[in-house]
């Protein structure tokens, strides 16, 4: 009998690890006032990084892929120009108006009719605190003054603030705008998880996007 709830036990404990996640939590929202969603033909994800972060990769991926599990034609842009782009061109001292319109027929020539862009607005660390164990008598007293004494010690966590713009390439026009924060992802993969999640269900709850 021990054994089977030792089993049980340890059964709970990996499921319940193997289900933690990072949280992504929707804030301030903006629709076009005459925008009533619509069922765009193929979106562009477009994660505002550098060409050569790997995170990039990894965001646009899931994203379309939830896209696509949502019955929604979507594609990455890593793949078709860099992150980056317009931020070298200002460098360059090129035209502000005409890298745009270029940008937007290279965007158009690849067969979307939106685009969603997302870019980090900000990223907060903060430090989580925690007990140590000292024994009996002293079991469960902790020194908070120290970083690191007898087992007490410190985690460090964060909060990922994202801003996602979705473009109808149709109207030419910004039609919704959402921030979103996402608490103490513990990968890349994990924050893009979640934040995929979270926004795509979103956008299709407030019928920005129909399926």
């Amino acid at each position: 009998m021990k054994k089977t709830l030792a089993i049980i036990s340890l059964l709970l404990i990996s499921y319940l690890f193997s289900s933690c996640g990072s949280l992504t939590y929707i804030g301030d929202s903006w629709q076009k006032p005459d925008y009533k969603g619509r069922k765009y033909g193929k979106i562009l994800v477009w994660v505002l990084a550098k060409e050569s972060s790997f995170s990039r990769r990894i965001i646009e991926d899931k994203i379309v892929s939830d896209l696509k599990s949502a019955g929604v034609t979507a594609a990455p842009c890593y793949d078709k120009f860099s992150s980056d782009i317009l931020e070298n061109k200002q460098e360059s001292g090129e035209d502000e108006n005409a890298n745009e319109q270029k940008l937007m027929n290279i965007v158009k020539s690849t067969g979307a009719d939106g685009v969603l862009i997302l870019s980090v607005k900000d990223i907060k660390k903060f430090k989580s605190y925690y007990q140590g164990y000292y024994g009996y008598p002293l079991s469960g007293y902790s020194i908070m003054t120290y970083e690191s004494v007898f087992g007490t010690g410190y985690s460090v966590n964060s909060d990922v603030f994202f801003e996602s713009g979705l473009i109808d390439l149709n109207m030419n026009q910004l039609v919704y705008s959402v921030m979103s924060e996402t608490v103490n992802p513990s990968s890349v993969k994990d924050f893009a998880e979640s934040f995929s999640r979270k926004i795509i269900s979103t956008m299709i709850e407030q019928g920005v996007i129909l399926k």
